[in-house]
């Protein structure tokens, strides 16, 4: 008997341990999806949490546009308002990408790769680091045409 219970808490011991090594929550992969989702709904309170909004946005400031945060609100706003067009969708077909992904200790890059050879953007790259918090966050999107 003192050994089965033994053999229970041992078991009961390494689970626990694999289950703190094992958070799909907090991975590069689901921050991404996580993240195209929320914008996709134009949840932007949502879609926050998993960009770093000056980061990615920045660059594309311009008379038109004051702040990063400004470029991305039109951004959101152009893609609602193109898939009011029954031709768009605001959901994105991951179906139709090789997704793939290289990761380090703190910096990850999420490839998706288009299978269709005739696609405008061939693939579209995003580039995560840990913040502070040990949550990864989107820092650079690139498309490649």
């Amino acid at each position: 008997m003192k050994k089965i219970c033994l053999a229970l808490i041992i078991l009961q011991f390494y689970s626990c341990e694999m289950s703190k090594k094992i958070n799909v929550d907090s991975t590069p992969l689901s921050t991404v999806v996580k993240f195209i989702s929320s914008e996709s709904f134009i949840d932007t309170v949502e879609a926050k949490k998993y960009i770093d909004i000056e980061k990615v946005y920045s660059k594309y400031i311009d008379n038109e546009n004051a702040s990063a945060q400004k470029v991305w609100e039109n951004r959101i706003a152009f893609l609602s308002n193109l898939s009011n067009d029954k031709k768009f969708t605001p959901h994105f077909k991951f179906y139709n990408y090789t997704i793939s992904e290289q990761n380090s200790k703190k910096i990850s890059k999420i490839t998706f790769t288009s299978k269709r050879p005739n696609e405008g953007i061939k693939a579209i790259e995003y580039s995560l680091a840990l913040d502070a918090g040990e949550n990864w966050k989107i820092i650079d999107i690139e498309y490649r045409k």
